[in-house]
């Protein structure tokens, strides 16, 4: 009986130890996410090296991922018994003697078995030219990619990989005293600097999220204003109204339209309060629509009116401080962006991302 005591407590301690299976099937979850993202990293970073080299590269979609847990026990038992007596009789009856032999026999088994199977599916990328795309243009700027024969500092990278030279000497010119020595391939370390974290940051996107004609999240040109170039009274002793001409990082067409943006913390989205006129300095004509632009139609310098006591701003100073190196949208009358789909996508997204340092989305 203690036996069978102990191996039932064997089997109850067995069966425990295997765990909760919630538990365990959220913790190895959470692990395939992160083997999954390191995927992700790996894959970006081996086809960039790659098509440095002029090599071909095939990105994978990681399309499914499922986690299952399987737990069993068991345990068995058996036995026998059995018993005889026998009595010896003689003269003298001293003599008398008496036996009692017992025999039994058991068995006792027990087990617990704790089954993880983890299943990951991938796919190869061939409908979505735009993830190609992606690379190749993060590629432009060579100094997007690093590499060097020494590891960058950790201060230095955002992300680094370590390839060996798959042919460090010529193939077939090997000296004879290197076939008594083992061979040490040369090492090429390749690293994203980290002052590229956001074009590094948008290539991420395009590769693993962004895909199809996404519908289209913002009629503004999403610009970001470098500055104010000047900024005069429209007349004489006039301290409310203004005009302003502000660089932004890239040309649009030259129209008429009004600015979106925050001044002070407050959001000005609406017609009227922030108003883009025409451009007319340096030969600058206004764009026509239904038409090709000619480069004196475009424009990286637009011209703002305003008036302080609509926006309710105290000071010119404050709107010259917002229109410094922030993201602003700019609404144009008779022109709307062309920018691929994914463009718009994270365009609208670091716009968002600036309202809400701003704390204007809730």
């Amino acid at each position: 009986m203690l036996e069978f005591r102990k191996t039932l407590g064997f089997v109850l301690l067995a069966m425990a130890t295997t765990g909760c299976r919630s538990q365990q099937l959220a913790h190895d979850q959470d692990h395939i996410r992160s083997a999954v993202m390191h995927l992700h990293e790996n894959q970006i970073m081996d086809n960039l090296v790659r098509a440095r080299k002029g090599l071909p590269i095939l990105h994978l979609d990681y399309v499914n991922m499922t986690g299952t847990i399987t737990q069993t026990g068991n345990a068995a038992g058996g036995g026998s018994y059995s018993a005889a007596s026998n009595r010896f009789a003689s003269l003298p009856a001293s003599a008398l003697a008496l036996s009692r032999v017992v025999t039994g026999a058991g068995n006792l088994s027990a087990g617990a078995t704790q089954v993880n199977q983890l299943t990951i599916t991938a796919q190869p990328v061939n409908g979505a030219p735009e993830v190609y795309n992606a690379y190749l243009s993060f590629l432009k700027d060579p100094d997007r990619l690093r590499e060097g024969p020494q590891p960058p500092g950790c201060d230095e990278a955002l992300i680094f990989r370590c390839y060996e030279d798959p042919c460090p000497e010529p193939c077939g010119t090997r000296a004879w005293g290197s076939w008594f020595h083992k061979r040490v391939s040369a090492k090429t370390y390749y690293w994203i600097p980290r002052q590229h974290a956001d074009a590094f940051r948008e290539l991420s996107v395009y590769a693993v999220a962004v895909r199809g004609q996404a519908a289209p999240l913002s009629s503004n040109f999403d610009v970001t204003a470098l500055g104010v170039k000047k900024f005069d009274p429209i007349a004489q002793n006039d301290k409310d109204n203004y005009e302003l001409y502000v660089k932004i990082d890239r040309k649009i067409p030259n129209d008429k339209g009004y600015l979106v943006m925050t001044i002070n913390g407050k959001l000005y989205e609406e017609k009227g309060l922030l108003t883009v006129l025409i451009n007319s300095m340096g030969g600058l004509k206004r764009a026509q629509p239904g038409l090709v632009l000619e480069p004196e139609m475009l424009t990286n310098v637009i011209r703002l009116s305003i008036n302080l006591k609509t926006l309710g701003v105290a000071r010119i100073d404050d709107v010259v401080m917002a229109l410094d190196n922030r993201r602003i949208g700019i609404r144009l009358e008779n022109f709307v962006p062309t920018a691929s789909p994914t463009d718009r996508v994270l365009q609208d997204l670091r716009m968002q991302a600036e309202l809400f340092r701003l704390g204007q989305v809730k």
